[in-house]
């Protein structure tokens, strides 16, 4: 059951980003823009979509977009207007990131009986587990880890010193653990930390999810450096096929949830 055409918008702190879908399929040329500014209305209403699914973490701009939006497609609020088909661990869960839960059934689409892991690297990084469901149950979305992203990390250490400048990402050296500069050693420091405590926050999680758990990455923050590192440190599963890795995760999910609720009998 496919329903009317649909446009996925998700809200994060600092980018929010449109995916236009033709079935399961996702067309580009939507993009992304700044959290906050003006949404591509023109492009938005170019891709025709007959239903909009809105998600997000700023309430006050998602509110606002909502409102904007509704004079071109029927506007659904995910978790609000389409439940998401998981099972909820973490308490209060409606305080829990539309984005960690939305991403958490983006993975599930690979495989719906593989535990995940579900890493998420935007202004916050986040490591996620999710357990499958099993009968009549829902999967599971256990709860995770949340700690600073890349910028967060530069403004930081920018903000709370004296002497240090204040950083973008800039080219990094992944081979060298000295920085000969003192904006070098920021980015080497930021890095390598960053990428040691994303790969032990996956470790530690695998053992807790099992042997046959799966890896998922997503994010704004997920530059392909970053995403080598990650393989290189679990190589074994991914030569298994065990790991992922898709710029727009999100998205798959809320299109997951509102093909569930069409599945249910939604409108």
């Amino acid at each position: 059951m496919s329903g009317p055409r649909v446009l996925t918008i998700n809200v994060g702190n600092t980018h929010s980003s449109a995916v236009a879908w033709t079935e399961f399929t996702p067309q580009a040329g939507i993009g992304a823009w700044k959290t906050g500014a003006a949404a591509p209305v023109s492009l938005i209403r170019r891709a025709q979509p007959g239903v909009i699914i809105l998600s997000g973490v700023v309430p006050a701009y998602k509110k606002k977009l909502a409102a904007s939006l509704e004079r071109i497609a029927d506007v659904r609020v995910f978790r609000k207007d389409i439940p998401a088909p998981l099972t909820i661990v973490p308490r209060p869960a409606d305080k829990v990131g539309d984005d960690r839960i939305a991403a958490a059934l983006g993975a599930l689409m690979y495989d719906w009986e593989c535990p995940w892991v579900v890493v998420d690297l935007g202004t916050a990084t986040t490591v996620n587990a999710v357990r499958p469901g099993s009968g009549k149950k829902l999967p599971r979305f256990e709860g995770g880890l949340i700690f600073p992203g890349t910028a967060m990390c530069f403004d930081a250490l920018h903000q709370r010193t004296a002497q240090l400048p204040k950083l973008g990402g800039g080219v990094i050296k992944l081979s060298s653990y000295i920085g000969t500069t003192t904006a070098e050693a920021m980015q080497l420091g930021v890095h390598h930390s960053l990428i040691g405590g994303i790969c032990s926050c996956i470790y530690g999680q695998l053992k807790e999810l099992g042997a046959d758990a799966c890896i998922a990455l997503t994010g704004g923050g997920l530059t392909e450096r970053v995403r080598q590192a990650i393989e290189q440190t679990f190589d074994e599963r991914v030569r298994a096929g065990m790991l992922r890795a898709n710029p727009w995760l999100v998205h798959v999910g809320l299109r997951a949830a509102w093909a569930e609720f069409l599945q249910n009998g939604g409108r």
